[in-house]
């Protein structure tokens, strides 16, 4: 798969989204990154910060697992478990702009990832999505979802539906991520 400057202008831009709003909810609210993430349940925000920095680094380093299984995931969150979200924003910001040049030069594939985690990260927080931005419309139209309603679903999820704890929750349908097998099996806390 070929690169592509467009999906490096929109990972550039989700980066950009999700590290602000996690810098921001760890200076107005640090106890709200502890919260558990609806489609991925046995993991907190934080966990999944620390998963989406590990997807850059193990693509950066050639060590992207094809499946996206369970173990791979699980090893970018074990990683980095006692980093602290300031160490987990650095680490990233040393990354972005190499992630963001691999985008442009050779695989767009870290795209979906971000997208796609970006709305998980909002579940977590109940904070408005980032629905129908351009990003899911570019990964909708090269990446067969695995569900027949997960794109469109993900990308119409500016709604909230409220949980009992109040916050909202993502959409029903479960987006393709690489995480989608978590999601699915992991049991609810």
């Amino acid at each position: 798969m070929a690169g592509d400057a467009d999906a490096a202008r929109e990972w550039r831009e989700a980066y950009e989204r999700v590290s602000g709003l996690v810098a921001t909810t760890q200076l107005r609210d640090p106890g709200a990154l502890e919260h558990a993430v609806p489609a991925t349940p046995d993991w907190r925000a934080r966990d999944l910060v620390a998963h989406m920095i590990g997807v850059g680094s193990d693509t950066l380093g050639d060590a992207v697992d094809e499946e996206h299984g369970e173990d791979w995931t699980q090893r970018h969150v074990d990683a980095r478990r006692d980093h602290a979200v300031p160490q987990l924003l650095e680490e990233w910001s040393d990354l972005a702009g190499r992630i963001e040049e691999h985008v442009a030069t050779t695989d767009p594939g870290p795209l979906g990832d971000i997208v796609i985690h970006e709305q998980d990260l909002r579940g977590a927080l109940g904070t408005p999505a980032a629905a129908r931005r351009r990003a899911w419309r570019w990964c909708a139209s090269r990446w067969p979802p695995r569900s027949p309603t997960a794109w469109r679903g993900a990308a119409r999820c500016a709604w909230r539906r409220p949980t009992r704890t109040g916050r909202g929750s993502p959409p029903t349908a479960i987006p393709p991520s690489c995480c989608a097998r978590r999601a699915t099996t992991s049991p609810a806390r």
